[in-house]
């Protein structure tokens, strides 16, 4: 036992003995122990310093960003408040005789808004770890894009319980685009053809309504009448106060509630009074934020509208933009479009890795749970498309006019009857109206002016051409209106009026055709000509069943004209 116990602590001697020796082999190895000891705490001490600076820089750039996305929305409001004096001082100078438009001013007020890009800011990216942040330096410089914007382009409302745009994923507040096809191209061709009532939107003068959208207070101008024949849901809005008859009072200031983008109001009031949208100019985000606000204001037509046109142009790379949108505003009709495109095209919808992350998870495990199933094509719209209502609309608008039951700001004396009519109407149809019609300051809306000589039922059929298109002309109403359509500068009803009568001459109405023809006006146009020398020849083929006495009235050389073609034919 003792053997054992000193072998065993000659053996631990043994192993213990080397440590004490080490230091001592020479002075070599003896200095190096220590050096590597003070490099480890070297080290540590420049990694707290190297993380202390980063965290400096990382607070540093995002103060910056914030700094540079304030300054970015100031500019952007100072830019709109520019813009805003720029239309004004450019409507006065309208009214005045000036020029009508200015496009140089926005341009010069843009290259301002140059500084504020966030781009000056990229000399703190020096720092390796400064990296691992740029994504949400992406994130604040699109906040700031969206602050240049001058508007939101969420139609989310608290009220209505819709999410906003705020708490949706990156890729649901889908930004509006301002449309190209706006209605002021038509105001140059007012009267080039029937139903162009979008002309309306374009003059303000005449328009007894201003929406006021939230997000900047943009107002944008409509007319009670039209909305009381094409939408209820505005029009109840546009109707708390009644309409008083009388002096001209200020347009109606209505609040939006709904965060409605101005270019989507726009879009809605472009179907209001055209019903002539052209979807395929407009970027796929505009036609979801349009089938929103549809669906807000009860535009059952356009929302159908909007919904087959997304369903027939979506693709890859709208396709997550859109159901993304179709979820957060709760378009659930959009939304199955969209879920039922991925699932036929599941493999190149899980690839886009990065759209798919964007996504969120809650979409992305709904369009794998139906991929677990057969794909099966959407059935077909159980419903048909409803077809467009505004011819109906407008000559419902007109009867209601015509029998003085709605409210209209214009009346006309012809044949001793007051005929009362929407000043708008007749202003978006006619250069000379829209001159003669102009509101005057503190007027009097229930004053007629008298129109001179014209017959009554001539001036209901012109109205019906303005307000629903209505083209059923006799020829005796033609031959009062072909002479009130070129004075007005009418052209396409003045066509249509000259059209009628040269096609319906009889014995009844020979001589008034001819009396259009011999106007000062007419006396040189080639077809007046030809009408001319039609009548003569017609009225020498029946004198007999022509009643002449209505040359009594007419001027003497149409006398003469006939009694040289009468002597023509005897020869």
């Amino acid at each position: 036992m003792s053997s054992k116990k000193e072998a065993s602590g000659g053996a631990a001697a043994v192993a213990a003995a080397p440590a004490p020796e080490s230091p001592a082999k020479n002075g070599k190895t003896a200095g190096k122990a220590p050096v590597k000891a003070e490099d480890k705490s070297i080290s540590k001490k420049d990694l707290k310093k190297q993380r202390e600076l980063e965290k400096k820089q990382l607070e540093a750039e995002k103060k910056a960003a914030k700094e540079a996305e304030k300054k970015a929305a100031r500019e952007a409001k100072e830019e709109a408040k520019r813009a805003k004096e720029a239309e004004k001082k450019a409507a006065k100078e309208a009214k005045k005789g000036g020029k009508k438009e200015e496009p140089a001013k926005p341009k010069k007020e843009e290259k301002k808004e140059e500084p504020a890009k966030p781009k000056k800011e990229e000399p703190a990216k020096k720092a390796e770890p400064a990296k691992k942040e740029e994504p949400a330096k992406a994130s604040s410089s699109s906040s700031v894009n969206v602050a240049s914007g001058s508007s939101s382009s969420s139609l989310a409302s608290s009220s209505s319980g819709r999410p906003s745009a705020a708490a949706a994923p990156k890729h649901a507040p889908v930004q509006a685009v301002p449309s190209t096809s706006a209605p002021t191209e038509a105001v140059a061709n007012a009267d080039s053809g029937v139903l162009t009532h979008t002309n309306l939107l374009c003059d303000a003068r005449f328009a007894d309504v201003n929406f006021v959208l939230p997000n900047g207070g943009k107002q944008v101008n409509a007319h009670s009448f039209v909305l009381g024949v094409r939408c209820a849901k505005l029009s109840e809005l546009a109707n708390d106060r009644k309409k008083k008859r009388g002096k001209k009072h200020a347009a109606l200031q209505v609040e939006i509630k709904d965060d409605v983008d101005p270019a989507v109001f726009n879009l809605v009031l472009e179907f209001i009074y055209g019903d002539c949208l052209d979807l395929t100019k407009q970027p796929p985000a505009n036609v979801l934020l349009l089938c929103v606000a549809a669906h807000k204001f009860g535009l059952q037509r356009l929302a159908r509208l909007c919904e087959d046109h997304i369903k027939a142009t979506l693709n890859m790379d709208n396709l997550f933009q859109m159901l993304s949108g179709a979820a957060h505003f709760k378009e659930n009709k959009v939304k199955s479009f969209c879920l039922n495109f991925a699932h036929k095209h599941i493999k190149e919808f899980v690839a886009r890795e990065k759209d798919v992350h964007e996504l969120g998870v809650p979409l992305f495990q709904e369009a794998m749970e139906l991929s677990l199933n057969e794909y099966q094509e959407l059935p077909e719209e159980s419903e048909p498309l409803q077809q467009s209502t505004l011819n109906e609309d407008f000559k419902k608008l007109y009867e209601q006019t015509a029998a003085s039951k709605v409210w209209a700001d214009g009346f006309v004396m012809v044949q001793n009857k007051k005929v009362p009519f929407h000043k708008a109407l007749l202003a978006g149809h006619s250069v000379a109206f829209r001159k003669e019609l102009q509101p005057r300051g503190e007027e009097d809306l229930t004053e007629a002016f008298e129109l001179g000589d014209m017959k009554v039922e001539s001036f209901h059929s012109m109205l019906k051409f303005v307000y629903y298109g209505d083209t059923t002309l006799n020829a005796s109403t033609a031959c009062d209106l072909a002479p009130f359509a070129k004075r007005w500068q009418m052209s396409e009803l003045q066509r249509i009026a000259e059209n009628t009568i040269n096609g319906n001459v009889g014995t009844d109405n020979v001589l008034s055709v001819l009396k259009v023809a011999y106007l000062k006006e007419n006396m040189e146009r080639d077809e007046m000509k030809q009408l001319r020398a039609k009548c003569l020849s017609f009225i020498t083929e029946h004198i007999s069943d022509v009643d002449l006495d209505a040359l009594n009235t007419m001027e003497i050389r149409v006398s003469v004209d006939i009694l040289r073609a009468w002597k023509a034919t005897q020869a």
